[in-house]
């Protein structure tokens, strides 16, 4: 999950207003737990939060206020994205802070669908990316229930809790899958008035799917190595209904660092990037003490001929790379960073101009597919 944005408490409950802060409230627990008013304001909300009756719902509130404050600021796109598809009517002059916590506590669908979609681009984690094409693609419930049956026992098998949640959302011609599932119980000591107790909780994970049919790629954002292997075997064998495929694009590597050890990649761009500059690079030497190498720097390029010049991008097995694009597009200026792990891993999806950066990777030999 990406990091949350700042969130300056005064700011954001004075822009949301008070209608929707109350409807937000009396939703959560109820009419009793609130105090007489007209409605919530930004004085009662911070009372409600201060209180230690309410010391364990607190944690819930601040993550629905940052949830609605990151589409608020980070994605406005995506929320009026949002409103336009699911046909939902939204004022010009209307705060996007609003519009958020409205989508939030009258459309939730809509909501998590577009806080998915915030998800995907602004993680910072990178995802796996697998060749997966099929000649023909229907997700069907029946489809649908056997992959979910199938992660639900996965994650149960690893003790990590018997409910797991799939929601699955069109996005252009891609279909988008949220896994939720619980992870390894926690336990924590917690005061209770005067005593301490011992309290135990599941938290709960979200991991990404993203197919394209057309380009017949299929694109895992988990964090485990495990987890994605078994999200590509379940996807292949009930949704796409040939396992064998999973196996396939196991054999079938998206990325290769070859170009960067025979020295054939092109660090001096072309008319829309300006120039790239390697900044990290790991190396696996391969002797039998199993040495590792990572080499940074601002141009790592510039120091492997100078100040790191011992070493050499041949030494052993290139396993990643980080490379800067800067890019000059219709007049501006800008840069991305892009990580690359073979086979299957990078940042690269979903970043800004990923057709410009992929189209130059796959040029250069970097990108296969």
């Amino acid at each position: 999950m990406p990091k949350h944005r700042g969130l300056t408490m005064s700011k954001f409950l004075k822009t949301v207003g008070p209608e929707l802060l109350d409807q937000y409230f009396v939703n959560l627990v109820g009419e009793g737990r609130l105090p007489k008013r007209v409605f919530m304001n930004d004085e009662l909300v911070q009372q409600f939060l201060d209180a230690p009756e309410n010391s364990e719902t607190r944690g819930m509130v601040l993550e629905d206020f940052h949830r609605v404050n990151d589409l608020a600021k980070v994605a406005k796109s995506t929320l009026i994205w949002a409103y336009r598809r699911y046909d939902l009517e939204w004022q010009k002059d209307e705060p996007p802070e609003s519009m958020a916590m409205r989508l939030f506590l009258e459309h939730p669908n809509a909501f998590k669908h577009a806080y998915v979609l915030y998800t995907w681009h602004n993680s910072a984690s990178r995802m796996s990316e697998y060749d997966l094409p099929a000649s023909r693609f229907e997700l069907t419930e029946e489809r649908l229930h056997g992959f979910q049956d199938s992660i639900a026992n996965w994650f149960s098998h690893l003790a990590k809790g018997d409910t797991t949640a799939v929601n699955c959302y069109e996005q252009d011609d891609a279909t988008v899958i949220l896994v939720t599932h619980g992870s390894y119980v926690r336990t924590v000591a917690a005061w209770e008035g005067e005593e301490v107790t011992i309290r135990s909780f599941r938290p709960a994970t979200e991991d990404i799917l993203l197919y394209d049919p057309l380009e017949g790629v299929l694109r895992i954002k988990a964090t485990l190595e495990k987890d994605r292997k078994h999200y590509l075997a379940s996807f292949a064998g009930h949704v796409l209904e040939d396992a064998g495929l999973a196996e396939q694009a196991q054999e079938n590597p998206m990325y290769t660092l070859e170009p960067f050890q025979t020295g054939r990649f092109g660090f001096t761009g072309n008319s829309s990037i300006a120039s790239i500059v390697l900044l990290e690079a790991k190396l696996e030497l391969g002797d039998d003490t199993e040495a590792r190498a990572h080499l940074k720097s601002k141009d790592l390029q510039r120091s492997l001929s100078g100040t790191l010049s011992k070493f050499s991008l041949r030494m052993g097995d290139l396993t990643y790379v980080k490379l800067r694009f800067f890019l000059e597009i219709e007049g501006e200026e800008s840069h991305e960073t892009v990580e690359i792990a073979p086979p299957e891993r990078s940042d690269l999806p979903g970043i800004k101009h990923e057709e410009v950066i992929s189209a130059y990777l796959r040029q250069q030999g970097v990108k296969l597919i």
